[in-house]
C-alpha cells in the first residue's frame, strides 16, 4: 500500500510538471505571437504591457520565454523589429522614417540608431545592398 501511494504521488508530481512544462511553452508562444501581432499594427509594446496583457509577471515571462526559447525576450523584441525593418527596407518603397514610424519608433534617429547597432551599416546603405 505504501508503495502504491508513493508510486501514485510520483504520477502526479510527474504530471503536475509536465502541465507546467506545457503551460510555459504556451505563454512563450503567446508572447510571440502578441510580438507579432504589435509588428504588424505598428506598435511598440513593451515587457510590462505585454506580461500584463498575458495576466502574468514581468519576471516570470522573461523566465519563461529564455527558458523555452533559448532567446531573452528583449532580444527577441529588437531582432524581430530588424528583421521586420529589414524585410520592409528590401520589398517595399517606403521611406525609412515611414519604415521607423510603422515600427513604432518615437524618432528617426531612434531608428537609425537602434538599426546600425543591429547591422553594423545605415538603413540606407544596408537597402542598397539588398534591393
Amino acid at each position: 500500500m505504501v508503495a502504491e501511494l508513493a508510486c501514485s504521488h510520483a504520477a502526479c508530481g510527474q504530471a503536475l510538471r509536465a502541465a507546467g512544462t506545457r503551460a510555459s511553452a504556451g505563454l512563450a508562444g503567446e508572447a510571440a505571437a502578441a510580438v507579432e501581432r504589435a509588428l504588424d499594427a505598428g506598435q511598440r509594446v513593451g515587457i510590462d504591457e505585454l506580461a500584463a496583457s498575458l495576466y502574468t509577471s514581468r519576471s516570470r515571462l522573461c523566465a519563461v520565454f529564455k527558458a523555452e526559447t533559448g532567446e531573452s525576450l528583449g532580444n527577441y523584441m529588437r531582432r524581430r523589429r530588424m528583421e521586420r525593418a529589414q524585410d520592409l527596407l528590401a520589398d517595399s518603397s517606403l521611406s525609412i522614417a515611414q519604415i521607423a514610424e510603422l515600427l513604432g519608433f518615437p524618432q528617426q534617429a531612434a531608428f537609425a540608431q537602434a538599426f546600425k547597432a543591429a547591422n553594423g551599416c545605415s538603413a540606407t546603405v544596408w537597402r542598397g545592398r539588398h534591393r
